[in-house]
């Protein structure tokens, strides 16, 4: 079963890359691109691809805080249990 979840997820890496390219060569347009330092010229695909990871990093710090205090109150609820046995 690990197996064809690894091929799986293979299949989807694949897919994924294959469909950027695709989307990378539609949208090679150079853009210009105003931040608060200054501007910056680049090409759209690199302008999007560059949002959705920083978009990406964000959203995972964002869940990680939870995420740690659910597994310290799992950890001491375990640590409950095994004692009460």
């Amino acid at each position: 079963m690990a197996r064809l979840y690894n091929v799986f997820i293979l299949v989807f890496i694949l897919a994924v890359l294959i469909a950027y390219t695709a989307f990378a060569s539609h949208n090679t347009a150079v853009v210009e691109f105003d931040y608060y330092f200054g501007t910056m010229r680049t090409p759209l695909y690199l302008l999007l691809t560059g949002t959705l990871v920083i978009g990406a990093l964000l959203s995972m710090l964002a869940v990680s805080g939870p995420m740690m205090c659910l597994k310290v109150k799992l950890s001491r609820m375990t640590k409950k249990a095994k004692a009460a046995f």
